[in-house]
């Protein structure tokens, strides 16, 4: 009966945290919702974007994290392909969510499903990659004065907030459903008891 109530109390305070990243994150998505409405900044943010070393900065980012496999190098070109895309089109703010739902989907989540139990680490070292990458692209914006400096750092600062809300929210599942798990084995042992 403690280990259950341990292990509410466990769950509560992670939801408290869910919530509060939740109030944080949509505070930037309605400052981001505007900077994303706007023609001009989008088109600077896409001549920034196409002005840095994006290449350069995929290699640093797996040679730093020692994962200087091809796929994973394909697969962060083409989430910077994507990226483009989306600048190029003036995407809105749901079109980028759709974009870094995708992304961890991808990433994490297909990848846990061929390893089990794997979420952990996984989660964990592309949280570690997405970081080294986004503080790579912002210092190559700094390094270069980009104009759209600001309005980038915005969303920046909002997709690293949604992806951890992501991250958290996924890993929040996994601990309810283990917890799940533990609870219908304590019952059950509790009955086979209570039969003998």
């Amino acid at each position: 009966m403690i280990a259950l109530k341990n292990g509410l109390r466990h769950i509560a305070k992670h939801l408290t945290q869910l919530l509060k990243r939740k109030l944080s994150l949509i505070h930037l998505a309605q400052a981001s919702r505007t900077v994303l409405a706007s023609q001009e900044v989008t088109g600077q943010l896409l001549l920034d974007w196409l002005s840095i070393d994006l290449n350069s900065i995929v290699k640093q980012t797996l040679y730093t994290l020692s994962h200087c496999a091809d796929k994973e190098h394909r697969v962060m070109s083409e989430l910077c392909y994507q990226f483009k895309k989306l600048l190029e089109d003036q995407a809105s703010i749901e079109a980028y969510i759709h974009w870094l739902d995708t992304m961890v989907d991808t990433c994490v989540v297909k990848v846990c499903q061929r390893k089990p139990g794997s979420f952990s680490p996984l989660s964990r070292q592309f949280l570690l990659m997405w970081s080294c990458f986004g503080t790579r692209v912002i210092r190559d914006m700094t390094l270069h004065s980009a104009p759209s400096f600001g309005s980038f750092h915005l969303i920046h600062l909002t997709f690293n907030d949604y992806v951890l809300y992501k991250i958290e929210t996924l890993h929040q599942e996994e601990k309810v459903n283990r917890f799940m798990q533990d609870l219908k084995g304590e019952i059950r042992g509790n009955m086979h008891v209570a039969m003998d």
